[in-house]
């Protein structure tokens, strides 16, 4: 009878460690995080200060979860600590203990990856506390300095991950936290953990556990103010945009203003009154349209008159220059034709609307009423002259 059963009985009630029927142990971890960790000179090739100085060097969140990056996790060797040297066809026997057997997720600022691991005496030292997770891989980095969001300052930015083994370590330098190249402490002039204020000093602590507690909440109260600062750099952001919306509003409402003023009205009639009396001598006397605006006038007395738009097809489709100009050649060629005067009586029609026109004008200046009461007055006594209506027909 082939029983499968999963051992907890070892491990904390909380714990996704498991016994598989071979007796490997299956358990996911934390392997990697975004943000700013720190590195001794001397990992990072630098020759420019003490090796062991440590140097700020910020992960991003879109390199560390690149999906290039997340699939290298995906079968890569456990090692029990870090080897001297990258996992590879010629060491793999001596230094593996299993494998990766998942590519890395995102799970917050962190990378998540499975593990199976085989070996009996890495299943132990887990067993024992050696439970810490170390990634080994390979970057670059781009010495640009700045500051991470977190409000902590940096002087390399680290790039295309490339992830060899994870490594089980007894105490990890940054914790849970994954650290390139990671590989055995200097047992010799091996530095104090330290941490990072808000000035770019740096202050040695007494071991490893207090340093991330107290750069932990550090990093939180200077993520607090760094948030405050930007809520209020918003509304100050978003103040300027209301006043910048207001002034535009007034520029809209003086606009509006000058528009609806009696010159502005005069001058909108006089274009209008112009506009019907060269379309009535384009398309001829009974020409009338209903539209007050003076270029749909010109565009409807072109189509009556039977001339085509050559270039645009319609005349609805030409630009307005276009349709001027050829408005303005046809009006200019029916009063020559009938400069002497003719016997269908257009001149004393063109008097007549000149007369009109002239009426319009004057009764808008006398008339000091609003703007509206004003365009009101224009459009009606537009409509009884093309209708021919007469005051007593309105009584």
């Amino acid at each position: 009878m082939r029983i499968t059963v999963t051992d907890r009985l070892s491990f904390r009630v909380d714990s996704q460690r498991k016994i598989l029927d071979n007796g490997y142990l299956s358990v996911p971890g934390r392997v990697a995080r975004t943000g700013v960790q720190q590195y001794t000179a001397q990992e990072l090739g630098l020759t420019d200060r003490p090796p062991n100085e440590l140097v700020n060097v910020y992960r991003p969140p879109e390199e560390v979860f690149k999906p290039e990056s997340l699939a290298s996790y995906d079968n890569s060797d456990i090692t029990l600590q870090h080897p001297d040297k990258f996992v590879g066809s010629t060491t793999y026997k001596e230094v593996s203990v299993g494998h990766a057997t998942s590519a890395g997720r995102k799970f917050g600022e962190y990378v998540v990856v499975d593990h199976l691991i085989k070996d009996q005496g890495a299943i132990d030292a887990v067993n024992k506390g050696t439970a810490e997770l170390s990634a080994g891989y390979s970057a670059e980095y781009l010495a640009q300095p700045g500051i991470a969001p977190c409000g902590t300052p940096y002087e390399f930015i680290q790039t295309d991950i490339r992830i060899n083994h994870i490594a089980l370590c007894d105490t990890a330098r940054a914790g849970h936290l994954a650290r390139l190249f990671d590989s055995q402490k200097p047992k010799e002039n091996q530095p104090m953990p330290q941490i990072t204020l808000d000035s770019g000093a740096k202050v040695e602590v007494a071991d490893q556990a207090t340093a991330t507690l107290i750069q932990t909440t550090f990093d939180s109260l200077t993520k607090k103010v760094t948030d405050s600062e930007k809520i209020i750099l918003q509304l100050r952001d978003d103040n300027e945009t209301l006043e910048a919306e207001k002034e535009q509003k007034d520029k809209e409402i003086d606009k509006l203003k000058e528009e609806t003023s009696d010159a502005a009205i005069q001058r909108r009639v006089d274009q209008v009154v112009d506009a019907m009396n060269g379309a009535r001598l384009v398309a001829g006397t009974k020409f009338s349209c209903d539209s007050m605006d003076p270029m749909t006038i010109k565009r409807q007395a072109l189509d009556a008159a039977g001339i085509k738009s050559k270039k645009y097809g319609t005349w609805d489709k030409a630009p307005d220059a276009y349709v001027n100009a050829w408005f303005d050649a046809e009006v200019d060629r029916q009063e020559e034709e009938d400069e002497p005067g003719d016997e269908k009586g257009e001149k004393n029609t063109n008097d007549s609307h000149r007369r009109f026109a002239n009426d319009l004008n004057n009764s808008l200046r006398r008339n000091t009423g609003d703007a509206s009461q004003q365009r009101i007055a224009a459009r009606n006594t537009f409509l009884d002259q093309r209708y021919g209506r007469k005051p007593e027909d309105k009584k």
